[in-house]
């Protein structure tokens, strides 16, 4: 089962990495904003997401925001990427995903 996904990064991407990532994932829409690119398509598994954010990073490129299954609610996940490369729930994430345990 393939999940959707959608990626904002910084800036523009180089030829060389939409390239690779056209080889290696198949169908990527890239969307060019003014000071950012948002990538949408679909992926394997988390795994594969990983490798993705990876070849980004891997070029320099910085993660902005990941969406996991952007138009599936509620099985879906936000996150934003902190200076310091880590990545955490969004604040929309926390308010739209009910935890199990934890009324509302």
């Amino acid at each position: 089962m393939t999940s959707r996904f959608r990626v904002h990064v910084t800036g523009r991407l180089p030829q060389a990495l939409t390239e690779e990532i056209g080889i290696r994932f198949g169908e990527v829409a890239m969307r060019e904003q003014p000071d950012s690119t948002v990538l949408s398509g679909r992926v394997a598994d988390q795994a594969a997401l990983r490798s993705l954010l990876t070849l980004i990073w891997d070029t320099g490129c910085a993660v902005l925001s990941v969406t996991l299954n952007p138009d599936t609610f509620p099985n879906h996940l936000i996150v934003e990427v902190s200076g310091n490369g880590s990545i955490v729930p969004s604040q929309d994430a926390a308010a739209a995903v009910p935890r199990r345990g934890h009324p509302r």
